[in-house]
Protein backbone atom coordinates (compact mmCIF):
# COMPACT_ATOMS: atom_id res chain seq x y z
CA UNK A 1 0.00 0.00 0.00
CA UNK A 2 1.30 3.27 -0.43
CA UNK A 3 -0.23 6.58 0.71
CA UNK A 4 0.99 9.54 -1.10
CA UNK A 5 0.03 12.97 0.32
CA UNK A 6 -1.03 16.13 -1.99
CA UNK A 7 -2.65 18.64 0.21
CA UNK A 8 -2.15 22.02 0.75
CA UNK A 9 -0.20 23.77 4.19
CA UNK A 10 -2.77 25.41 6.10
CA UNK A 11 -3.65 25.39 10.10
CA UNK A 12 -6.29 22.41 9.77
CA UNK A 13 -3.66 20.33 7.82
CA UNK A 14 -0.82 20.54 10.76
CA UNK A 15 0.72 17.44 11.30
CA UNK A 16 -2.35 15.79 9.77
CA UNK A 17 -0.45 12.23 9.52
CA UNK A 18 -0.15 12.10 13.55
CA UNK A 19 0.97 9.23 15.73
CA UNK A 20 -2.84 7.92 15.02
CA UNK A 21 -3.12 8.42 11.22
CA UNK A 22 0.26 6.75 11.00
CA UNK A 23 -0.53 3.97 13.39
CA UNK A 24 -3.68 3.22 10.96
CA UNK A 25 -0.97 2.30 7.93
CA UNK A 26 -1.00 -1.21 7.01
CA UNK A 27 2.65 -3.22 7.59
CA UNK A 28 5.02 -2.60 5.03
CA UNK A 29 2.95 0.52 3.67
CA UNK A 30 4.43 3.41 1.92
CA UNK A 31 4.02 7.09 2.86
CA UNK A 32 4.83 9.53 0.10
CA UNK A 33 5.27 13.40 0.77
CA UNK A 34 5.60 15.43 -1.94
CA UNK A 35 3.51 18.16 -0.77
CA UNK A 36 4.66 20.35 2.45
CA UNK A 37 6.71 18.99 5.72
CA UNK A 38 3.83 20.19 8.17
CA UNK A 39 1.44 18.19 7.13
CA UNK A 40 3.38 15.29 8.87
CA UNK A 41 4.72 14.96 12.55
CA UNK A 42 7.94 14.22 12.04
CA UNK A 43 8.59 12.59 15.16
CA UNK A 44 5.56 10.35 15.15
CA UNK A 45 7.30 9.57 11.35
CA UNK A 46 10.42 8.56 12.82
CA UNK A 47 8.99 5.90 15.63
CA UNK A 48 7.43 4.09 12.85
CA UNK A 49 10.04 4.61 10.59
CA UNK A 50 12.53 3.36 13.23
CA UNK A 51 10.15 -0.01 14.12
CA UNK A 52 10.66 -0.93 10.58
CA UNK A 53 7.06 -0.99 10.16
CA UNK A 54 6.50 1.42 7.17
CA UNK A 55 8.94 3.31 4.96
CA UNK A 56 8.96 6.89 3.70
CA UNK A 57 9.76 8.62 0.59
CA UNK A 58 9.86 12.61 1.50
CA UNK A 59 10.83 15.46 -0.40
CA UNK A 60 9.44 18.05 2.27
CA UNK A 61 10.22 17.67 5.93
CA UNK A 62 9.76 19.38 9.23
CA UNK A 63 12.12 21.18 9.25
CA UNK A 64 12.43 21.63 5.80
CA UNK A 65 16.53 21.55 6.25
CA UNK A 66 17.03 18.37 8.41
CA UNK A 67 19.31 18.73 11.27
CA UNK A 68 23.02 17.02 10.56
CA UNK A 69 21.99 14.41 13.17
CA UNK A 70 18.05 13.84 12.35
CA UNK A 71 17.90 10.12 11.83
CA UNK A 72 16.04 10.29 8.58
CA UNK A 73 19.43 10.48 7.28
CA UNK A 74 20.51 6.89 8.31
CA UNK A 75 17.62 5.08 8.16
CA UNK A 76 16.95 2.42 5.19
CA UNK A 77 13.43 2.45 4.72
CA UNK A 78 13.66 6.18 3.72
CA UNK A 79 14.25 7.99 0.74
CA UNK A 80 15.29 11.86 0.92
CA UNK A 81 14.79 14.08 -2.40
CA UNK A 82 16.02 17.46 -1.90
CA UNK A 83 12.71 19.47 -2.45
CA UNK A 84 12.24 18.63 -6.21
CA UNK A 85 8.73 17.29 -6.65
CA UNK A 86 7.77 20.17 -8.21
CA UNK A 87 10.68 20.36 -10.80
Amino acid sequence: DVVSIHAPELPQTRHLFDAGRLALMRDGATLVNTARGSLVDTDALVKELVSGRIDAVLDHTEPEVLPVDSPLYDLPNVLLTPHIAGS
